[in-house]
């Protein structure tokens, strides 16, 4: 079994999610501020990029992952994505799951991540089962960090 042990990235590339047969989410670490979990970067009209983040509440690298509230801000992200994207081929298929992902009340990044790599990954036919590892394998948050990620691949029988 393929597995990938990673955190929950907002929107990630395709190679993020795609050769496994199980995703687990680390939502229970830290979280990284100006890491990929709560942004990602758009290319604009001009074909430069810019960061497109989600607003946090009180985000603290000495907070988990899943303790990271969001805050709801949606229309003016989603405002943001159709003024620069509307033109561009499959719009109109992809904006639905931004649209989903954006305004879904969930509370924290980690969950809001989580749901746009099942969406991606779900819109594109991936077949992949997903995890929280806070849910899943919560008996290692005592471990080291190497030792942690050999207690899940060992519960997984991936070593």
């Amino acid at each position: 079994m393929k597995i990938a042990i990673m955190q929950p990235y907002f929107f990630p590339y395709l190679g993020y999610i795609q050769l496994v047969n199980k995703f687990v989410f680390c939502d229970d670490v830290n979280f990284i501020k100006n890491c990929w979990i709560a942004r990602n970067r758009i290319i604009s009209r001009k074909n430069s990029s810019q960061y497109f983040g989600i607003e946090l509440v009180r985000s603290s690298q000495n907070k988990l992952i899943n303790e990271i509230r969001i805050c709801n801000c949606a229309i003016k992200k989603l405002k943001t994505i159709k003024h620069i994207y509307s033109k561009a081929p499959f719009f109109n298929d992809v904006y639905p799951l931004l649209e989903e992902c954006l305004i879904n009340p969930v509370p924290t990044i980690a969950e809001m991540a989580a749901n746009s790599v099942v969406m991606v990954a779900d819109y594109l036919g991936i077949e992949t089962e997903f995890e929280f590892s806070s849910k899943m394998y919560a008996n290692s948050k005592s471990l080291s960090r190497s030792e942690r990620i050999i207690s899940i691949c060992r519960q997984e029988k991936c070593l």
